[in-house]
């Protein structure tokens, strides 16, 4: 069992792409989530202080600055439910998560002092991602079998 919510993960994923929805291009939309992550890790130590209230928006400090390597492990990982203080053994040995330059600080704080904190942000992270990621390939699918009927209906012209 994950020590992440069904609603806590939607309404993270609901933060991120209200962003997107409001914004006139991708690029304006990372724009802005960069912006927004760099005014939440600014604050990390308050909102360490009090994180259980703040996981989206510890979530939302490291989203896009956390690169997820062996997905598959980092999902059993996740689903296993192990103690927060084990898991950045298992992270650093098994190389599943690289961190931007511009999050190492906080990233370093918070598991020295709020370890399941951080824990949960990789989670939040890793789910949105894998979901945009299967949403694309959804969307690429469904292109290319729309081009493909196009093809065939020209070649039958």
């Amino acid at each position: 069992m994950t020590m992440v919510t069904a609603n806590v993960q939607e309404e993270f994923n609901e933060q991120v792409q209200s962003v997107y929805r409001r914004s006139k291009s991708k690029q304006e939309a990372d724009r802005e989530l960069i912006s927004q992550g760099d005014a939440l890790l600014a604050q990390m130590d308050s909102l360490a202080g009090a994180a259980d209230e703040f996981q989206v928006y510890i979530g939302l400090a490291f989203h896009r600055r956390l690169l997820f390597e062996k997905k598959a492990m980092l999902e059993r990982l996740i689903v296993s439910g192990p103690c927060p203080t084990t898991v950045l053994a298992s992270l650093k040995t098994h190389k599943m998560v690289k961190v931007a330059a511009s999050a190492k600080t906080a990233w370093d704080d918070l598991w020295d002092k709020q370890p399941q904190a951080m824990w949960k942000a990789v989670i939040l992270n890793s789910r949105e991602q894998s979901k945009v990621a299967q949403a694309t390939a959804e969307a690429e699918e469904i292109e290319s079998e729309q081009d493909e009927d196009d093809e065939e209906r020209n070649d039958n012209d």
